[in-house]
């Protein structure tokens, strides 16, 4: 991933940098296909973890509106939503599915015989 400026796009590309920074480890070994897949699901489980922050699902929260926020992702290539199994319903979960969430993750990579 290169530090290159994009113009406007590039506080929605700085948290992809910081998500690729912060597993830098795993995912330089992979393929770039293998790479750019699993960048796109933790980038989906990073932007749950920021959305449950916002002050409008905060507000939502402590009002006692149910709200389920969850992670997805879209493979372009065959057309497929995928639930990445991150749901957050509460305040008090969003640490923890966040942490887990990514976890699973990672572990999906070191599982395939790459660290």
């Amino acid at each position: 991933m290169e530090n290159h400026s994009y113009g406007l796009i590039d506080n929605w590309l700085t948290n992809i940098k910081s998500v690729y920074q912060s597993k830098k480890k795993w995912l330089d070994g992979l393929e770039q296909t293998e790479r750019e897949a699993l960048m796109v699901e933790l980038n989906v489980i990073n932007s749950l973890h920021i959305l449950c922050q916002t002050p409008v699902v905060q507000s939502a929260w402590s009002r006692g509106q149910p709200i389920t926020v969850h992670g997805w992702s879209y493979n372009i290539e065959n057309g497929r939503i995928y639930d990445l199994n991150a749901r957050v319903t509460s305040p008090n979960d969003v640490e923890k599915v966040y942490w887990e969430a990514f976890q699973t993750k990672i572990h999906s990579v070191k599982s395939i015989g790459r660290e």
